[in-house]
């Protein structure tokens, strides 16, 4: 069985935990809530015929009219993650869903809470455009700027939850463990992208390349932005090579979480991916090392991530809308549920559209309308 809180994916303040008790009282299952943005899923084999409790509560006790949530009890499919994360538009590959209760699946030799998850093969094509996201889970603000679609999986034993794939401008990569250190780092070929997990503790992945003085590259890693629970935490060397095989290594850059915020307290854009800009100083090979932030005492194959590096930044326009009620008791405030409007109705709609762009000798510019904010 599997018992699912639906609380932070749909705009509640519900940090939900969830235990199963026998009628003896004997607690048989507990899951929380991880990081403010993964609801819990607790999965149980029930060990005999008879009456279960399902306790659902708060995991700070708080609570008010604003900490709801809704619970699915089933033994149907369930979707933990993809990989890889990301894909092309148009395009037919193959993918591996790794979950829960998947019909002919294979164990994936991880697992979560304690329960083994499975995995299973299957070919998904992906929308022709970049722009068309079909339904599929709510979104948080930071995961505004990745462009996606949702996939549904439907098996015998029923239909699982939606799953984003992010869209990626070229065929994902995979990295080639091991790849954790100087020695051992992957040789790839740039502009691409690249799909890894952080899949133990203390992984870290290394991909080095060869490049051009006068060349431009925009580093950008996707983790927190693609769903996942991933910190990730950039470094990028040059690295001079002699004829004798040592080795005289220069950080360019170290970076962490983006913090340049779009709409502050309304509609926040910060996140823990980071992204820069690289210039090529000089012929030879550069080295990009990544790891997660709590790297030393976390890992698991679910702390997925993608790197891109391309000399052309993707376009990216987002937009997001929020309708006002038009009555003296909410002032300015907003409300979350569904547009609902009966013939010859109208309703007041506020819409604003996020522009990311990259612009010569500026780190980043985030641009509103025809207002742009770079930052150097």
């Amino acid at each position: 069985m599997l018992i699912e809180c639906q609380a932070l994916r749909i705009d509640s303040k519900f940090q939900a935990e969830l235990r199963i008790y026998n009628v003896a009282g004997r607690r048989l299952g507990r899951s929380i809530s991880r990081q403010r943005t993964h609801d819990p899923v607790l999965d149980i084999t029930l060990p005999e015929d008879g009456d279960y409790f399902v306790r659902a509560t708060d995991f700070v006790y708080g609570g008010s009219n604003d900490h709801g949530y809704r619970l699915k009890i089933h033994a149907g499919p369930h979707v933990d993650f993809v990989i890889p994360p990301a894909g092309v538009p148009g395009s037919t590959a193959k993918y591996t869903l790794v979950g829960r209760n998947l019909p002919g699946s294979q164990p994936a030799g991880i697992g979560a809470d304690g329960r083994q998850l499975e995995k299973l093969v299957v070919n998904i094509t992906l929308p022709n455009t970049p722009r068309t996201l079909t339904p599929g889970p709510t979104a948080f603000s930071f995961e505004a700027t990745i462009d996606g679609s949702s996939y549904v999986y439907k098996g015998v034993n029923g239909v699982a939850n939606p799953v984003t794939i992010a869209f990626a401008p070229q065929l994902l990569q995979a990295e080639v463990e091991p790849n954790n250190d100087a020695a051992t780092a992957q040789k790839v070929t740039v502009p691409g992208e690249f799909a890894g997990q952080f899949q133990k503790r203390s992984d870290v992945d290394q991909f080095e390349f060869e490049a051009k003085a006068g060349q431009v590259f925009w580093v950008e890693v996707f983790g927190q932005q693609l769903g996942r629970l991933t910190d990730p935490f950039l470094t990028v060397e040059q690295v001079t090579k002699k004829d004798d095989g040592t080795e005289t290594v220069k950080r360019l850059t170290a970076q962490d979480d983006e913090a340049k915020n779009s709409i502050v307290n309304l509609f926040d854009t910060i996140h823990n991916d980071p992204s820069y800009r690289l210039a090529i100083p000089a012929d030879g090979f550069y080295r990009v090392t990544l790891r997660d932030r709590y790297w030393e005492s976390r890992g698991s194959p679910e702390l997925q991530i993608s790197i891109s590096l391309f000399e052309k930044k993707r376009p990216i326009i987002d937009s997001w809308s929020s309708h006002r009620r038009r009555l003296p008791m909410l002032r300015a405030g907003y409300q979350t549920w569904a547009l609902g409007l009966r013939r010859g109705e109208n309703l007041h709609v506020e819409v604003a559209a996020i522009r990311k762009a990259w612009l010569q000798g500026h780190d980043r510019c985030i641009c509103r309308g025809a207002t742009c904010r770079c930052y150097l």
